[in-house]
């Protein structure tokens, strides 16, 4: 079934709307955290820029669960995060471990051409390679008080954060709602809010609660009933000032592609391996194609079906350097590191992700496939909250790479199923090179199929000779 995700350059939009929500990660040396929806900061605090979002659908026929990271510089209390949502969408914990999962199945690698040296051993270039990233940098409760047309769907507590998810039939109660509980909505935010509360869309405002440490942020999922509908990026656009670096990634049963954007490739001719640095020009090559066209434009860098599934990937590791071959198990894995735990079931998933043969059902007390909770290890369930709806061993991943303008994040952008539906590979070999070591030449192989000799050049001649009048001959006796 086809997913339309439209970023909108006109101000009416559909009635389906998909939440646009914050993931939220803070590293513990650095003052950057991970969010998404409108995420705005009091006036008294520094301007921040956002500069890069990681984004997962997983497009079921009856639902979409949409993952999304958000990078900006700042103190994440300082935040606050307000997204439009459909109807009946609703907020859950995740992991951050899902990310990295999703990136470390996809990212690039680029390999060096094998190259010999001295007595022709092959002691440079069959092992150097580099992972290149798309991403732009290093890899209080509410209140009581609310306006009488503002209506408290719902308050629960998610992770470290106070979720509150509103309705309204009016832009400017809702704004009294924010300013009353402590969410700061810069006034130019107006007439997108307005606009999304005349179509229809609920709103979820999140902040951290009080006392809840940077180290303790995680990220958030949203959940929507039905298997179509719109990624709204007209909140996202604040806090952007040139530009955003996107990456998402689209988990479902069809690889795809936006047609509103034109698709852009790295042109691997041009690839070249410098040996004194082992890195390649991948990213220069890559910024340079996603430039075109004005910035509108996108690359897939990964494609591939069946890859939940599969136990051989490829090689991956965990923050602590436990190697891995497969998704589930990185996952499981690294999720227990953050937690500081052992793996609570290497070696299950991957094998279960290859048996059913009808689509996951949403069944958390279940512990046979195709009952979702069989896919759960150590309650870590973003894996099997992705499979509902989808058979594991059919589901595409598809990653697509972006750098868009600010004024792009008001345009319409449709995500559909694209009509090759080949995979592409996150592996590239460059077939140039600089920087080579002395003594050493880049690797040349020859067939090992034996020429035949050229033949003579008069026996040649007296073939072809003998060949036309033989053809002569059958000729005549044909037409009698």
């Amino acid at each position: 079934m086809a997913l339309a995700l439209r970023i909108g350059h006109r101000l009416r939009m559909s009635q389906r709307y998909w939440a646009v929500l914050v993931g939220v990660l803070s590293l513990a040396f650095s003052a950057r955290a991970f969010a998404c929806g409108g995420c705005f900061s009091p006036p008294q605090m520094s301007a921040s820029e956002v500069v890069g979002h990681r984004m997962a659908f997983a497009v079921a026929d009856d639902r979409t669960v949409l993952w999304d990271q958000f990078e900006y510089s700042g103190a994440p209390e300082e935040f606050s995060w307000v997204l439009p949502i459909k109807p009946g969408a609703y907020v859950e914990e995740a992991e951050q471990a899902w990310f990295d999962t999703l990136d470390a199945a996809t990212q690039k690698t680029v390999t060096g051409p094998t190259v010999t040296c001295g007595n022709g051993s092959n002691d440079v270039g069959c092992g150097c390679g580099s992972t290149v990233t798309a991403d732009s940098a290093e890899a209080g409760g509410p209140s009581n008080l609310t306006p009488d047309s503002v209506q408290v769907v719902d308050r629960r507590t998610v992770g470290p954060y106070d979720v509150v998810t509103l309705h309204s039939e009016t832009g400017d109660e809702l704004f009294r709602w924010f300013d009353d509980n402590g969410y700061f909505v810069p006034e130019d935010i107006a007439p997108i809010i307005e606009a999304y509360v005349s179509e229809g869309s609920d709103f979820v405002a999140v902040k951290l609660r009080p006392g809840q440490g940077v180290q303790q942020m995680t990220p958030v999922r949203v959940i929507t009933p039905g298997g179509e509908g719109l990624l709204l990026l007209r909140m996202v656009a604040a806090g952007v000032r040139d530009q955003v670096d996107i990456v998402l990634y689209v988990i479902a049963e069809q690889r795809y592609k936006m047609p509103d954007l034109v698709e852009v490739s790295v042109p691997e001719a041009e690839l070249v391996w410098d040996f004194g640095v082992s890195d390649s020009n991948y990213l220069r090559l890559r910024q340079t194609a996603l430039s075109e066209n004005g910035g509108f434009s996108y690359l897939t860098a990964f494609a591939g079906s069946g890859v939940f599934a599969e136990s051989g990937l490829r090689a991956m590791t965990t923050t602590k350097g436990l190697f891995v071959t497969n998704i589930g198990d990185l996952y499981q894995a690294q999720a227990a590191e953050t937690d500081s735990v052992a793996p609570p079931c290497p070696g299950r998933l991957p094998q279960r992700l290859g048996i059913p043969t009808t689509p996951i059902v949403e069944d958390w007390e279940g512990t046979q496939l195709p009952a979702s909770g069989a896919l759960v290890c150590g309650g870590y369930t973003d894996l099997a909250t992705a499979m509902v709806g989808l058979t594991p061993s059919r589901a595409w991943l598809t990653r697509l790479e972006l750098t868009l303008p600010r004024h792009a994040l008001s345009m319409d952008c449709i995500l559909e199923p694209h009509e090759t539906q080949g995979e592409v590979s996150a592996s590239l070999t460059a077939t140039k090179s600089k920087g080579l070591p002395d003594g050493c030449r880049v690797a040349v192989f020859s067939s090992n199929t034996v020429a035949t000799p050229p033949a003579d050049p008069r026996l040649v001649l007296l073939l072809l000779v003998a060949g036309v009048a033989a053809a002569a001959v059958t000729r005549r006796h044909a037409f009698g």
